[in-house]
């Protein structure tokens, strides 16, 4: 799908990873992409394991697939979901609406073939 919406990206405390808010209001529907910034290196098994133990060390969680935000990066995550919110709204009835109509044509020609 075409993006033709608003789009936000925060990047992770640490620097490694981004999240990105898109918004898409053909499809009335909001995206939150996550993923690591740069070239994805191949892991072993082990290579996994003592990375997860670093983590944990680190920053108290195992995974290295979070994306941890500071305040002001959360803070501007929310106000954008709440900017969003009210369109979003109104693209869903707008999408409900244009459903309505489609079912409603179809059940009229329908009906054209029958008679």
């Amino acid at each position: 799908m075409a993006f033709s919406g608003e789009k936000l990206r925060i990047s992770c405390e640490c620097g490694g990873e981004e999240v990105a808010l898109s918004y898409y209001p053909q499809s009335a529907s909001i995206e939150l992409s996550f993923w690591e910034v740069g070239r994805p290196r191949r892991r072993t098994r082990l290579t996994y394991t003592i990375e997860q133990i670093i983590q944990l060390i680190k920053v108290g969680e195992p995974y290295t697939d979070m994306v941890l935000l500071n305040s002001k990066e959360a803070m501007k995550l929310g106000k954008k979901l709440v900017e969003l919110a009210p369109k979003l709204a109104k693209a869903e009835q707008a999408q409900r609406e244009k459903d309505k109509k489609s079912a409603r044509e179809f059940a009229r020609k329908q009906k054209e073939k029958v008679e």
